[in-house]
């Protein structure tokens, strides 16, 4: 499945709380691990970066930019008010316009959409503990085979 797309661009939307950046850090750098791993192309870059343009300013992309698959990591409260945090993983694509809707811009679509729940006052190290299991399941879901 993860064939359908010619690379992946990650970014991070970390928390506004002081431990935000640096559980973007530690779960963006486990998400470049695994995919050099299973050798996926990969480049992380800021939110800012991540839209349609042809790439970042930071690096080169070694592959199609539009078509890439966007990785979406994101850290928000569980609910309101709560103290508990989510880590989240969604994945998106560009959907080209059906044929009868010629003109129309592409609209992007989600393909995967995950979560992990992160201890409250432990987010740091639960960032650690969560995020290899979390990206392990989005990359053993986006390289199956498609049936």
């Amino acid at each position: 499945m993860i064939d359908a797309w010619p690379g992946i661009v990650l970014f991070c939307m970390p928390s506004r709380e002081a431990w935000g950046a640096t559980a973007c850090g530690l779960a963006s750098r486990e998400a470049e691990r695994q995919a050099t791993a299973a050798a996926i192309k990969l480049i992380a870059v800021s939110a800012a970066e991540a839209g349609l343009s042809q790439g970042p300013n930071s690096a080169a992309p070694s592959f199609v930019w539009p078509q890439a698959l966007r990785l979406f990591l994101q850290f928000h409260p569980v609910g309101d008010g709560s103290k508990r945090w989510r880590l989240s993983t969604k994945a998106y694509e560009l959907t080209p316009p059906a044929p009868g809707q010629a003109g129309q811009a592409p609209k992007w679509h989600y393909v995967y959409d995950h979560f992990s729940v992160l201890d409250e006052g432990k987010e740091i190290g639960a960032t650690q503990e969560a995020a290899p299991p979390l990206l392990e399941r989005f990359f053993a879901t986006m390289t199956k085979q498609r049936s």
